[in-house]
């Protein structure tokens, strides 16, 4: 009787999520700063970038060619995402 108490109570809930948006973003060597590296970007060259990180809304977002965390925040809100780099 137990068992099918407990299935019972399982069948009556019912969880609803939300969709997990995961994008994947090879940048190309993004520096934390400006203007160097072997792809040397400008200051607007990082606001197009910003932008196109709010256009993507993803709520993962694997990056590659990254120098770190200090270029991430370059491109993406610091205050929405949480960082994971590999050493």
């Amino acid at each position: 009787m137990c068992g099918l108490g407990i299935a019972t109570c399982l069948w009556s809930v019912s969880a609803t999520a939300a969709p997990l948006k995961i994008a994947t973003w090879n940048i190309e060597n993004l520096r934390a700063s400006e203007n160097s590296g072997p792809n040397p970007r400008t200051r607007a060259d990082y606001q197009r970038l910003a932008q196109y990180s709010e256009q993507l809304d993803a709520d993962i977002v694997a990056l590659q060619e990254v120098e770190g965390v200090a270029a991430a925040i370059q491109v993406f809100d610091e205050n929405e995402y949480d960082f994971f780099f590999s050493s």
